[in-house]
């Protein structure tokens, strides 16, 4: 069952039940054939005849290497299909509950936190599959032949055991300061994300201003340097410990050839035998631990995706750890409305830790079926804050939003209210397929194309437009086309006008507005366009978050 205090090891162990009892016995298969080809070598190499092959051992020979062939192929294969489908389920889960979730709790956790996640963090448990695929098997190999020494030298044995369990033990100790240093490297990851979506996003600003650009360069390189030096010296620990594991193993292998020999009198007789085993066991545990560092990265990249999760279980109301989902009713159409109200309602933005911040209330007004209302206030004064709280997207933190006297609750018909609206925001996506728009009609498609000076642009062509490469007031322009397409009962637009030029401007507000409302639809504009207020109903202003009406 599901459970997000899993680990690595639990994640395999899930998602491989269907198959895990073949797939163990295939590892025992790898096992048995390569302890069955060191067996054969020894005794072909004790009863060698000159000029003579003897058959028999070539024969065994030929079939432990068949099926050491085919079942480390299926494991290979098999784990690939395990860890793969790990990053599938992770995906999708969170893909699911971000869907799900509210703009303020992505704004919350941050853009650069998932995009690590979803992406790189995920990699990594991928990448993870091979490495496990051969440890998995390195470690039934050294079990198997490890019992092989033990049938030929029980003290052989015992040293071998004694000599690999201490260098074990010593091995982990020193991995710990590895595993902190990964920790740190992620956390400055996200740094480093986060400085070079500014360096990216805001190139105009820096472009034009050398000494800000200078001080943005910096702090990316500052943090790329830092991620650097973790990640060498995690390198130089991970490098360190292969080495003392790789000389443990000679070690072990001088342990069999001149310790015991002094200390057990019958040893003799067993000892090209056993040092061949040990020569063998070298490879595999080789293997197992170079395969730690990665399974460490993959266990922590495991923790740092349920940690995601569970921030956004945590604000879409879902427990974890009793699994129970919150209860979501099923909506109910609002449409067609007469009225929309706001009654005393306060909004707060607040971090993940719940310090205060800027806010905007306590807001009464009504919404009218039809109606043309502007929105008008200077920067930070609450407009885009209002149009969020209008749509939806944020939820009061008191008061009531309601449509004929429904209130909207989160929980019963939140979906249905947003449902009502198509709304281009100032910092609006185009998507590159038009989704949720069937049997469209390329005609009317191409009148609006036409209506909006865009005809010469893009095209239309499969669910899409032929290029989205356009300039701002363009991209506007096409984002208008698609929510006229959406034929939504009300239109939410964020300076929508900010970006065209002053003919499209003056077609914009005396001819395109006027006909949408003329079609039934009621529109909510931000808007500085002062010389265009008569052609709203009504003019609502905002100002540090309060409200007072300029036109009513």
């Amino acid at each position: 069952m599901f459970d997000l205090n899993m680990d690595l090891k639990d994640l395999i162990f899930e998602e491989s039940k269907e198959g895990r009892n073949k797939l163990i016995g295939m590892g025992i298969l790898t096992g048995l054939s390569t302890t069955a080809i060191i067996g054969v070598i020894n005794l072909a190499a004790g009863n060698i005849q000159e000029t003579l092959v003897d058959f028999r051992y070539l024969t065994l020979f030929t079939i432990a290497i068949i099926l050491f062939i085919i079942s480390q192929r299926y494991i290979f294969r098999q784990t690939s299909q395990v860890f793969e489908n790990i990053v599938y389920h992770f995906r999708s889960r969170i893909a699911k509950k971000i869907e799900s979730t509210e703009l303020r709790v992505l704004e919350m956790i941050g853009k650069s936190n998932i995009y690590n996640k979803m992406t790189q963090r995920s990699s990594e448990i991928s990448q993870m599959g091979a490495g496990v695929s051969a440890s998995f098997q390195s470690a039934i190999m050294t079990f198997f032949i490890i019992l092989y020494v033990a049938f030929i030298s029980f003290p052989a044995f015992l040293l071998t055991v004694t000599i690999v369990s201490a260098g074990v033990y010593i091995y982990l100790q020193k991995q710990q300061r590895a595993l902190e240093l990964i920790n740190q490297s992620n956390q400055k990851e996200l740094e480093m994300f986060d400085s070079i979506t500014d360096l990216i996003e805001g190139f105009k600003q820096l472009k034009m201003n050398k000494e800000k650009r200078e001080e943005v360069g910096e702090d990316v390189r500052e943090i790329t340097k830092r991620v650097r030096d973790i990640k060498i010296e995690t390198f130089d620990i991970n490098s360190d410990n292969y080495i003392f594991a790789q000389v443990f193993f000679y070690i072990l292998v001088g342990a069999i050839v001149f310790m015991l020999p002094v200390l057990v009198e019958s040893y003799y007789e067993g000892i090209s035998s056993v040092a061949t085993a040990i020569l063998f066991v070298i490879g595999p545990l080789s293997t197992v631990v170079a395969g730690i560092p990665a399974y460490a990265m993959a266990n922590i990249a495991v923790k740092e995706i349920y940690e995601l999760e569970r921030e956004l279980d945590q604000f879409n109301g879902f427990d974890y750890r009793s699994a129970k989902k919150p209860n979501f009713r099923i909506d109910h159409s609002l449409s067609p409305f007469k009225e929309i109200q706001f009654s005393d309602v306060n909004f707060e933005y607040g971090t993940l830790h719940g310090e205060p911040a800027f806010g905007v209330g306590p807001l009464s007004f009504q919404i009218h079926n039809n109606e043309l209302l502007f929105i008008v206030g200077g920067n930070g004064s609450g407009k885009s804050t209002v149009l969020k709280l209008l749509t939806g997207l944020y939820y009061p933190d008191s008061g009531t939003i309601s449509v004929d006297g429904t209130i909207i609750k989160r929980l019963s018909n939140a979906q249905s209210y947003r449902d009502l609206f198509s709304a281009i925001f100032s910092d609006f996506h185009l998507f590159k397929k038009l989704y949720a728009l069937q049997d469209l009609n390329e005609e009317t498609i191409q009148d609006l194309l036409e209506l909006m000076q865009l005809e010469n642009k893009t095209y239309f062509k499969e669910d899409r437009f032929t290029s989205l490469d356009l300039s701002t007031g363009q991209r506007k322009r096409l984002a208008l086309l698609i929510a006229m397409l959406e034929d939504k009962p009300i239109y939410i637009f964020d300076e929508w006008a900010a970006d065209q030029d002053p003919e499209f401007r003056h077609f914009f507000y005396d001819k395109i507005l006027p006909d949408l409302q003329s079609a039934g639809k009621t529109i909510i504009a931000v808007t500085h366009d002062d010389a265009y207020f008569d052609v709203a109903d009504r003019i609502l202003k905002l100002d540090m978050g309060k409200m007072t009406w300029l036109k009513n």
